[in-house]
C-alpha cells in the first residue's frame, strides 16, 4: 500500500506467485476512477525444477474501473467493457488492507 502526503491511500500492489508464473497487479486510486495495471509472467518450467532458467513470456493489461463497471484499455487508447477481468476486485484488496492494519 502506498499513501500520499495527506495519508490517503493512493495505490495498492498485489503480488501473487505460483509454480508456473507470477502476477503483479497495481491499483491506482484516482479521484473518479481506479486504474488497474497487471503484468503476468509465465515461466519456461516450474520454478522448483532443476533446469528452471527464465521467463517464457509476459503479458501486460490495463483497466479502468468507473463506479461498478470495468473497462479494458485497448491498444488504440479506447476502452471496452470487460465482464471477465483477471484481477481481484478492489473490495477484496480493501478488506485485506483493513485486516492488516488491525493486526499491526
Amino acid at each position: 500500500m502506498y499513501t500520499n502526503d495527506k495519508g490517503e491511500d493512493g495505490r495498492y500492489k498485489v503480488e501473487i506467485y505460483g509454480e508456473a508464473g507470477k502476477s503483479i497487479t497495481d491499483y491506482y486510486l484516482c479521484e473518479n476512477f481506479i486504474y488497474v495495471n497487471q503484468e503476468r509472467e509465465y515461466y519456461n518450467s516450474q520454478i522448483l525444477m532443476k533446469n528452471y532458467d527464465d521467463i517464457l513470456y509476459r503479458r501486460t493489461s490495463d483497466w479502468i474501473i468507473i463506479e461498478d463497471k470495468v473497462y479494458i484499455l485497448q491498444g488504440n487508447g479506447e476502452k471496452k467493457e470487460d465482464a471477465e477481468y483477471s484481477f481481484l476486485p478492489i473490495e477484496d484488496v480493501n478488506d485485506w488492507v483493513k485486516a492488516l492494519e488491525e493486526n499491526l
